[in-house]
């Protein structure tokens, strides 16, 4: 059995600007930030994760979906996680982190959230979410 670590494949920055469609600027900047993993040639060119990178682009679109959320219908926690597979648990901590915009309150104490919010939030979950892991790191938002 191979237990040798799989190293993710470096790519420019240029190309991995063109490929993910994320301005080289907003690249470095998480690179800067520890966000992105990076590595930076003798001849000073710069080399990001493959992965990282398409992470990075995904990420930006949705920052721009929970900071500026468009005006959108309600859905509660329980309707938003049957309508994207998405665990209520994780659209719970969604809603307490604050990345959901609450549109309204129901009987029984119910929260109906931004149903547009919810949608771009689970596809990127489903894209780069990983168990245990914190979906929008602390330091893009701080």
């Amino acid at each position: 059995m191979d237990v040798t670590p799989r190293l993710e494949p470096l790519i420019p920055i240029s190309e991995a600007s063109r490929r993910y469609s994320i301005t080289k600027k907003e690249l470095l900047r998480m690179v800067e930030e520890g966000l992105v993993q990076g590595a930076r040639l003798e001849g000073g060119e710069i080399l990001v994760s493959s992965l990282d990178a398409r992470k990075a682009a995904g990420l930006s679109g949705i920052l721009e979906v929970v900071l500026d959320p468009p005006r959108s219908e309600g859905i509660s926690i329980n309707q938003a996680s049957r309508l994207t597979g998405v665990s209520s648990a994780t659209i719970w901590k969604w809603y307490k982190h604050g990345w959901v915009q609450v549109v309204g309150r129901g009987p029984r104490r119910a929260i109906y959230l931004n149903k547009a919010q919810i949608l771009a939030l689970s596809g990127f979950h489903k894209s780069v979410g990983r168990r245990g892991k914190r979906l929008i790191p602390r330091a893009i938002l701080a």
